[in-house]
């Protein structure tokens, strides 16, 4: 059932739904448990595991509970991404790291805490975490990296740790449960996009030496009344941008698209000039069509003809749905080919 070799688990040809692993197991090779979707918990406390490699455990879709080792120091890039069953998981105090993506789309994750001696949460760590209602942070996290918690609908409750120094780009993007954040003292900027579409969010706590409030640090809290942000705050024109909240009125420049690089079609679909679609599009045009005579040549035609065509058919919503369609398709297979979702600045 188990096949060890210098105490890799390279392979494992059992049936078991209930999986404990023997103890001369010292590391796991990656995504051999892929292929057993009658797997519902897996054991890992009698072996001597320190390091979860990249994608080990990866779409094993109906595992629900995993027990991690107390002698694990590292989680691998998503190592657990996809496990949309998984309810249960003691993360053990003593882990050093747990890399970008280790728990994204583990879509039935109700609650986790984040032990003390975790300093950084890595980009995408639990992004689409559908059902992430709670998270509990300990003090010494120094940071929280981009998209961390994006798309985590049904968070409630988050506590932000004084150790906290670092919030990055889009870190609760579309919490839209979340009601109230407290920043601590130790943060000096929101940054761009941060609690982006958090449509719930009603209190926001600064403290008095914040620093600047970036582009679309609160876009979309329709919720959001007021921030009392200090006098010597930096607040950017678009901070507030779509929001309800009365700081909004005082800006003077409401344009979140760039004059010089619209994707007006695309724009228009997808109503914002900063989704995830967008940043992949804008990635492909950068990267791919400008390198090409024929590329080039295309952007021309879609820039001097889009404009004309949104102005005809852009309220329309059979255009809106036709091309959504045809979007989401080429979106999906530029993601496919490497191409990434998160934050991007167009190329000038």
């Amino acid at each position: 059932m188990f096949e060890i070799v210098d105490g890799v688990l390279v392979n494992y040809t059992g049936n078991e739904e209930y999986l404990t692993l023997p103890s001369e197991v010292k590391e796991i090779k990656p995504l051999i448990f892929r292929t057993h979707p009658e797997l519902r918990e897996i054991d890992l406390s009698n072996t001597s595991v320190e390091n979860i490699l990249t994608k080990t455990f990866f779409e094993c879709k109906n595992v629900y509970r995993i027990v991690l080792p107390d002698c694990l120091k590292v989680i691998g890039y998503q190592a657990f991404s996809n496990c949309q069953s998984l309810e249960e998981l003691i993360i053990p105090e003593g882990i050093e790291e747990i890399m970008s993506g280790a728990f994204e789309e583990c879509s039935s994750l109700i609650s986790i805490k984040v032990p003390s001696s975790i300093k950084k949460i890595e980009m995408n760590l639990f992004k689409n975490c559908s059902h992430l209602e709670r998270i509990t942070l300990s003090d010494g996290l120094i940071k929280i990296g981009e998209s961390a918690f994006e798309n985590c609908i049904k968070l409630i409750e988050i506590n932000l740790p004084k150790t906290l120094r670092v919030l990055d780009m889009f870190a609760f993007r579309n919490c839209r449960e979340l009601p109230a954040i407290v920043i601590p003292k130790s943060i000096k900027v929101i940054p761009r996009g941060c609690f982006y579409s958090c449509i719930r969010l009603q209190t926001v706590i600064l403290h008095d030496e914040i620093e600047k409030l970036d582009d679309w640090s609160f876009r979309e809290c329709f919720m959001l009344d007021k921030v009392n942000a200090p006098a010597t705050c930096k607040i950017s024109p678009c901070a507030f941008l779509d929001s309800k909240t009365v700081n909004e009125p005082i800006y003077k420049d409401k344009f979140a698209i760039p004059k010089k690089q619209k994707c007006y079609i695309a724009t228009c679909v997808y109503n914002s000039y900063e989704t995830k679609e967008l940043f992949v599009l804008r990635r492909y045009r950068d990267k791919c069509l400008r390198r090409t005579w024929y590329g080039r040549l295309f952007i021309k035609f879609y820039y001097f003809n889009a404009p004309i065509v949104i102005k005809l058919f852009g309220k329309m919503k059979w255009f809106n749905k036709l091309w959504r369609k045809i979007l989401d398709r080429k979106v999906k297979k530029l993601i496919k080919k490497g191409y990434l979702d998160s934050y991007y600045e167009d190329i000038k």
